[in-house]
């Protein structure tokens, strides 16, 4: 009786270290997993892009806590950034609508798609109400994306999604271009037909025919 009580004892101890053990171990890597470094490094090329498009009349900065000087900086925990998983991982949702009105008017405002390459996880992106007038895309990087899922490019001011290599992932549900001075080609009906998953289009307020 007394060995079979002291197998039980034994094995309720073994428990409780392997839970222990488990827990200091899921602690460790809290502290050590976070975003993917070559994406990192792709945010702060694009926070790098977007800035040098700014007034110079006005004294600002945006995303400001995107930031490379600390090295060891998670990014999966900037501000509108998310990660596949909460501790780290791929970023999947960028949401960079309304980020500033403090852009230099001066120059025509383009959006260089090419700088998401960094991003192949990436399911959702928000570019919503930023003004900007065209897009452009000269590595394809859109047609490579396939994760990509919603595409928010309303209230802005693009005229076409007729732009040389401009092609819309296949993996497309949602597109909203409502609120832009959209006037489609035969071919930017084509592009957006193409679209085989697509299941909510907002083209309201454009200049269609």
């Amino acid at each position: 009786m007394r060995s079979w009580w002291w197998v039980m004892e034994k094995r309720k101890q073994m428990a409780l270290v392997f839970i222990i053990v488990t827990m200091i171990l899921q602690f460790q890597m809290k502290g050590c997993v976070g975003c993917v470094e070559s994406e990192r490094m792709g945010l702060l090329q694009l926070k790098s892009y977007l800035n040098s498009l700014l007034s110079p009349k006005e004294d600002e900065s945006i995303l400001d806590s995107w930031s490379d000087e600390n090295p060891k900086s998670d990014c999966c925990n900037w501000e509108r950034v998310n990660c596949s998983d909460s501790i780290g991982g791929h970023i999947i949702n960028l949401s960079l609508g309304g980020i500033t009105f403090s852009w230099n008017e001066d120059q025509p405002l383009g959006l260089n798609l090419s700088l998401l390459h960094s991003f192949p996880q990436l399911k959702t992106f928000d570019f919503s109400e930023n003004q900007f007038d065209h897009l452009f895309d000269p590595i394809y990087v859109l047609k490579n994306m396939p994760k990509l899922q919603e595409l928010d490019l309303s209230v802005n001011k693009f005229t076409d999604i007729d732009e040389r290599g401009l092609v819309f992932p296949p993996s497309l549900q949602v597109l909203d271009l409502h609120d832009n001075h959209l006037s489609f080609t035969h071919k930017g009906y084509s592009k957006i037909c193409r679209l085989i998953n697509l299941r909510e289009l907002d083209l309201s307020n454009n200049a269609l025919t």
